[in-house]
């Protein structure tokens, strides 16, 4: 949860410092990406989007690579582990727990 909800404020603040004239103009679908992905809904597909977005600064604006890397690693993270207990996928499809059977690498003797 914290780590959406990081990725989320980020996203908005840089988005706001990095772009000024563009945040006029893309401030609405900012905003609405930042609550979907605070509230954990479709996360990987908004963490994508939002590492997108990420990507297109670095280059379309000419972002420092500092201000970026920690920014995309987050979103990077968030994609791979998916949204996490508190969210609205954990509650429109279910908790997925992985349970690893032990292979024969395990019984090593």
């Amino acid at each position: 949860m914290l780590l959406r909800l990081s990725l989320a404020g980020t996203m908005v603040l840089v988005f706001r410092n990095r772009f000024g004239v563009l945040w006029h103009w893309a401030s609405p679908g900012l905003v609405i990406v930042a609550i979907l992905l605070c509230l954990g809904w479709l996360t990987p597909i908004i963490s994508t989007i939002s590492c997108l977005v990420a990507i297109a600064g670095f280059f379309y604006v000419g972002d420092d690579l500092a201000v970026v890397a920690p920014f995309v690693f987050n979103a990077v993270a968030l994609i791979l582990l998916g949204p996490g207990a508190y969210s609205l996928d954990a509650r429109i499809f279910g908790r997925r727990v992985f349970n690893v059977p032990p292979g024969k690498a395990s019984h090593a003797r």
